[in-house]
């Protein structure tokens, strides 16, 4: 029985964004929180695999999602932000992992972490 949880990293820099993905989250994979845009690429390499969560409400979003996309190929991006957004509009034209509404639901976040999830063996 493979035990093997992949990493979540959350990168936000708002304190309530990173409390309540990572307590959705956690009882899935381990959790990680950065908020300093220059950290992301540094603390993903370190991890490994991983799943990374960006709150598009935060500070140099899109350049964090276009690195990880184009250095980390082992890494899965899930963009939240407000439905309908300039910024979720943005995201859906990325190749992203999935975008999700920011005030998703416990049961929302942790259904599409399941579902990609299992979709990507190699995590």
């Amino acid at each position: 029985m493979n035990t093997f949880q992949p990493q979540a990293i959350i990168y936000s820099q708002d304190e309530e964004v990173h409390r309540k993905i990572g307590a959705y989250v956690a009882p899935l994979s381990e959790v990680g929180h950065v908020n300093d845009p220059q950290r992301v690429p540094v603390v993903l390499a370190q991890c490994g695999p991983s799943v990374l969560w960006v709150d598009l409400g935060s500070a140099h979003s899109s350049d964090v999602i276009k690195e990880t996309l184009h250095h980390l190929a082992n890494t899965l991006v899930i963009a939240l932000g407000i439905p309908h957004s300039e910024p979720m509009q943005w995201a859906a034209t990325m190749e992203l992992f999935g975008t999700l509404d920011a005030g998703a639901q416990r049961h929302d976040v942790q259904a599409l972490a399941v579902a990609k999830a299992a979709d990507r063996a190699d995590l």
